[in-house]
């Protein structure tokens, strides 16, 4: 039996915000949020919230890149 080898990829596997479909992002990418939701009206959400390509066309009107 051989050992598995781990492929490279570009990006790590993440959850769109909005339909929590799996989508891909840079390596480096972490959530930033400024607080835990009960200082303001962010409610915990990201600052950087990460979208598919459907939800973003959705909400910005055209994907961005």
């Amino acid at each position: 039996m051989k050992k598995q080898r781990w492929r490279w990829t570009k990006g790590k596997l993440w959850f769109c915000d909005s339909c929590f479909t799996s989508i891909r992002v840079k390596r480096n990418y972490k959530p930033e949020h400024c607080c835990n939701g009960f200082e303001c009206g962010c409610y915990g959400m990201p600052i950087n919230p990460v979208f598919c390509d459907k939800c973003e066309q959705k909400i910005f009107g055209k994907v961005l890149r």
